[in-house]
């Protein structure tokens, strides 16, 4: 392969200009036929078209594909394939197998199904690309012992750190009643606020009704805390308010609505546990790999 560090022939700036102005994979062919009928006049003839080609490939400003007939692409290499190039054979596929599994992370054990290779040379590219911060570890709220891998610069689903509502991976059940006793408190005021309009009784109730946005927007305006609750955290909340029957909701338009129950509990054993905030929930089911028999919070709690 040509030596990255190589003076950059004329032909090189004309050809990347072309392949990004397509703004898609090129046919080699035809960027060939593209060389061959806009190589200025005194330009260098050599290197020839495959050699400049691999020149641009080596410097990370082109990649190639092939389709199902074995027909060649190029186009604009990404920072993926600029990586990539970098990597031995092995570290490009286990960086390429984590960078599929994106913000979600990948079990270590599923890295190395999945590249067949042994764990002993699969620890060392591990190590070699953490330090070469390309990819990081990280632990999740259900599985605490198993080792997750991402890329470096990505944040963390929050299916791996629970959100708003777990601190350093720990539930933090002060802070869930604080975010809880206010949406339920603006909820409430709104229904209030509702019963004083002078319409009539179906009227009334359509104001009393509010979305999770507004919601959002009231706990972000209040500055109680500096934790910012996502959308995610917000549903979860709205909805551990409607399982201990505080309020109710309905669907309109696509958009949830939540109101005030008529008779809403004074109460929430839902609240009381992680389960009505804890962001695998819909997974969580005995005999599961995610099961309340298992469950650390459910045992500390």
């Amino acid at each position: 392969m040509a030596d990255a560090g190589a003076a950059e022939h004329p032909m090189e700036a004309v050809l990347l200009q072309y392949v990004r102005l397509t703004n898609t994979a090129v046919d080699l062919e035809v960027l060939k036929r593209y060389h061959q009928d806009n190589t200025p006049v005194g330009a260098p003839k050599h290197p020839e078209f495959m050699e400049l080609i691999n020149m641009m490939l080596s410097k990370g400003k082109l990649s190639v594909s092939r389709d199902s007939a074995g027909k060649v692409f190029v186009k604009v290499a990404s920072d993926k394939d600029r990586v990539i190039i970098t990597l031995q054979p092995e570290e490009a596929l286990v960086y390429q197998i984590i960078d599929e599994a994106g913000n979600k992370g990948i079990w270590s054990r599923d890295v190395r199904h999945k590249s067949s290779l042994e764990q002993k040379t699969l620890n060392k590219i591990l190590k070699t690309l953490e330090g070469r911060k390309l990819i990081k570890s990280v632990t999740s709220v259900v599985a605490t012992k198993k080792k997750m891998y991402m890329k470096y610069e990505l944040t963390p689903d929050q299916s791996l750190t629970g959100g708003a509502f777990f601190s350093e991976r720990e539930f933090d059940g002060e802070f869930t009643q604080t975010m809880y006793n206010m949406a339920y408190k603006f909820i409430e005021s709104r229904s209030k606020a509702a019963e004083e309009l002078p319409l009539g009784p179906y009227d009334r109730m359509e104001h009393s009704y509010v979305n999770a946005k507004q919601v959002q927007e009231h706990i972000r305006a209040s500055r109680v805390s500096n934790e910012d609750l996502g959308d995610q955290d917000i549903r979860r909340l709205l909805n551990t308010l409607v399982y201990s029957n505080k309020i109710t909701k309905r669907m309109l338009g696509g958009v949830e609505l939540y109101k005030l129950a008529k008779i809403p509990e004074s109460h929430s054993a839902v609240l009381a546990t992680p389960c009505g905030v804890c962001p695998v929930a819909d997974n969580c089911a005995e005999g599961g790999v995610i099961s309340p028999t298992n469950c650390i919070y459910i045992s500390n709690w």
